[in-house]
């Protein structure tokens, strides 16, 4: 069975809050804000507008790669944790 690639487009992002904080020592920034998306499917199209997102970006010590922070379940009293993605390496190295 052969798939056809969906037709994915999110415009309109729009960064409301930005507040810079850090994440295991490093610089980073929470970013709040709403953005649009259309999607398209074999005959039928859809859009979402005024979508919210929440999330953290983390710079690395270099100021050039970013990596997507989600903070992850803690305990009573305990420290934050966080996982990191790699989003961006301009250089390409591996995360």
């Amino acid at each position: 069975m052969h798939t056809k690639p969906l037709g994915f487009q999110i415009a309109q992002a729009t960064v409301e809050t930005q507040t810079p904080l850090r994440i295991e020592g490093l610089e980073a920034f929470h970013l709040q804000g709403h953005y649009d998306v259309k999607l398209k499917f074999p005959g039928k199209r859809y859009r979402q507008n005024n979508n919210p997102f929440d999330l953290y970006l983390q710079q690395q010590a270099e100021g050039e790669v970013w990596r997507l922070a989600v903070p992850q379940p803690i305990e009573a009293g305990a420290a934050q944790a966080w996982k990191t993605y790699l989003l961006f390496d301009p250089l390409g190295r591996a995360s």
